[in-house]
């Protein structure tokens, strides 16, 4: 392992340190707010921009509060299913084929 090598890591677990630092505290960074919404960054970070989840500019780091978060995922709507309507109506057109 070079030099080079050795600073890339330790900068690599000094940034998750200090996210799960932020997590510890109640925020998140928009890598694991992504991961929390399982959405892509790019979307929440376009969530944070258009003011549908608040994300506050510290250090040069989006974080989001977690609570926000729930809040968020509680107001979005859910869409039932009818598994079986779906799978009656896929059996009926094996069965007519």
């Amino acid at each position: 392992m070079t030099v080079s090598d050795l600073l890339r890591t330790i900068d690599r677990k000094l940034d998750e340190f200090l996210a799960r630092k932020d997590e510890r505290e109640g925020y998140l960074d928009i890598r694991r707010a992504s991961e929390y919404l399982s959405l892509s960054p790019k979307t929440v970070r376009r969530l944070v921009s258009e003011g549908k989840i608040p994300g506050y500019r510290v250090e040069g780091k989006i974080l989001i509060p977690l609570a926000e978060l729930e809040s968020f995922v509680q107001k979005q709507p859910v869409e039932v299913i009818d598994i079986k309507g779906m799978a009656d109506e896929i059996m009926k057109k094996i069965r007519s084929a």
